[in-house]
């Protein structure tokens, strides 16, 4: 059966990223949705919950996400071969646009958590195909639905005789938890890299923390623990991860330190030192720094979800530091440093995964978000000579990277030309060999941990920089006519590397790339494509 081999698809080759649907209580929804259109007459007249009358939007989403994910040689592609059979690409919209028909149709007002996870899944959805401001707009869809079901706030206590129920309602309200530790993580990211308000208050939400465990195939009969030291560790520390750094953002925000001019500096130094501990005490085969491998030939996607943890760290501490970077020789140094790691273990986590994965917007949005700031930093900070070098070699990775991506990434596409366009303002080829591709610089520190043991070490501030001699100038890029709207920006448009250290103008300036190839790159109908002035780059959820 095709739905079943999609959903199949999804929990193998999607969800090890999201994990936003523990697969225990979807296969019980869709047994429950089936169950509701028994004939037989004890079925008659029973009354459908709310889960399953909004369980088919949330199958179409996950259906939707699958058909982006499916591997070569399948069933479902197979399918689409046929004469007059839709594209992966246009079945996926298909799926997609139906589940927010059926969900608009019964209304979100509906208390369901199947309605939750569909718009969160539609959020999802957007991102890969990088519609990015209706993404936001669909997470807070998620979100309010998920306060007014009260996610955000730890459920009261409970007394039961019975085991298997205990260890059930236990197991329900993690499952609770988690769906709402996903929301939030996903809109303080968002949040940050969109320079949207945040929709929810850290102060309103008295939820716990999940625990740090896998979801058990069958919890009526597990115990809620972490696991023990000779058992598997658990895929689910890489989401505990996203959610800390979630929870920084918050704080950070909220006392400004994430803007120049941010007065009291030790803060960005004590959050770094807290990360530091942090990182040191994941369970050791999830350490970004001298893990415990022992786990991985016999399950490979630990490797990913390593990555995937290194990458987040970079990105945050990227964050932290991008805005003083001019006030702080320190800051600098770790930008910088922080950029290139993210180059460094996206790169390796591109290496990890397969091309039928490759809509997955985590890879090329960070890299590309990495990159341009990378440059920016290049062409404006004096001090960065020793580096230089070895920071174009990354940045010509990484459009190495994008070029291989952008077959099945629309996005890419915009992240390749970028890229391509600031290493000519750099003065240098977007080209690489493959001895440059082979080549690692030894003495640079891009490792979490060793970045955050050399914070500190420096004082005082940048002095005034002639921006004009950092910037190439236009003249010497080569001059060819514009073949399209996007090469129009690329030899004419904004000047990223004039607007680094101003917010608004940084995230205008990505807008108009990603507007100038939504509609070149998307053949479906142009609603909703183009991204608003609200939107960023790094939808790092």
């Amino acid at each position: 059966m095709i739905i079943q081999e999609l959903c199949n698809i999804f929990f193998c080759e999607a969800n090890w990223y999201f994990s936003a649907i523990d697969k225990f209580y979807f296969d019980q929804a869709h047994r429950h949705w089936l169950r509701s259109w028994d004939p037989s007459p004890t079925a008659v007249g029973q009354q459908a919950s709310a889960n399953s009358l909004c369980f088919p939007a949330l199958l179409f989403q996950v259906l939707a996400i699958a058909v982006q994910f499916v591997p070569p040689n399948s069933a479902v592609e197979e399918t689409t071969r046929r004469p007059n059979a839709p594209s992966l690409d246009e079945l996926s919209k298909l799926f997609s646009d139906n589940g927010e028909r059926v969900l608009g149709t019964i209304g979100r007002h509906v208390q369901a958590l199947t309605a939750v996870q569909a718009d969160l899944m539609r959020c999802a959805w957007l991102k890969n195909c990088g519609r990015g401001s209706e993404s936001w707009y669909a997470l807070g869809n998620a979100v309010r639905q998920a306060q007014d079901q009260r996610l955000h706030l730890e459920p009261s206590p409970w007394q039961t005789t019975d085991q298997k129920e205990e260890l059930e309602r236990a197991w329900y309200h993690e499952h609770r938890r988690r769906l709402w530790a996903t929301l939030f993580t996903w809109e303080s990211h968002m949040a940050l890299q969109l320079g949207r308000p945040r929709m929810i208050n850290a102060a309103d939400c008295t939820v716990k923390t999940p625990i740090d465990s896998d979801f058990p195939e069958h919890p009526s009969r597990t115990i809620l623990a972490t696991p023990a030291t000779n058992e598997k560790p658990s895929f689910y520390t890489s989401s505990l991860v996203k959610h800390y750094f979630a929870q920084h953002i918050h704080k950070l925000m909220s006392l400004g330190a994430l803007k120049p001019g941010f007065g009291d500096y030790s803060t960005i130094q004590s959050v770094h030192a807290e990360i530091s501990q942090f990182l040191n005490g994941l369970p050791s085969t999830m350490r970004p720094d001298g893990p415990d491998r022992s786990w991985d030939s016999q399950y490979p996607d630990f490797v990913k979800h390593r990555l995937n943890i290194s990458i987040v760290s970079n990105s945050f501490l990227l964050a932290l530091h991008k805005p003083h970077v001019v006030q702080h020789v320190q800051s600098s140094e770790l930008a910088v440093s922080a950029a290139i790691g993210v180059l460094n273990d996206t790169q390796l986590l591109f290496e990890e995964t397969n091309p039928h994965q490759y809509k997955i917007y985590t890879v090329c949005f960070y890299l590309v978000d990495a990159g341009l700031l990378l440059a920016a930093m290049l062409a404006r900070l004096p001090g960065l000579d020793q580096i230089k070098s070895h920071a174009i070699t990354t940045l010509q990775r990484a459009v190495l990277t994008l070029s291989k991506l952008k077959e099945k990434n629309h996005v890419a596409v915009a992240g390749e030309a970028a890229l391509q366009h600031c290493l000519q303002r750099l003065g240098c080829s977007a080209k690489i060999t493959e001895v440059e591709q082979q080549h690692t610089d030894d003495h640079l520190p891009t490792t979490v941990a060793t970045r955050i043991e050399t914070a500190g070490q420096y004082e005082g501030s940048l002095p005034a920089v002639d921006e004009s001699a950092l910037i190439t100038p236009a003249s010497s890029v080569p001059q060819t006519q514009p073949e399209s709207a996007f090469d129009q920006w690329r030899l004419e448009g904004p000047d990223i590397f004039g607007q680094i250290m101003d917010d608004e103008a940084w995230t205008a300036s990505w807008l108009e790339q990603m507007n100038s190839i939504s509609s070149m790159s998307f053949d479906f109908d142009e609603d909703g494509l183009e991204w608003n002035t609200g939107s960023s780059t790094a939808l790092s959820a």
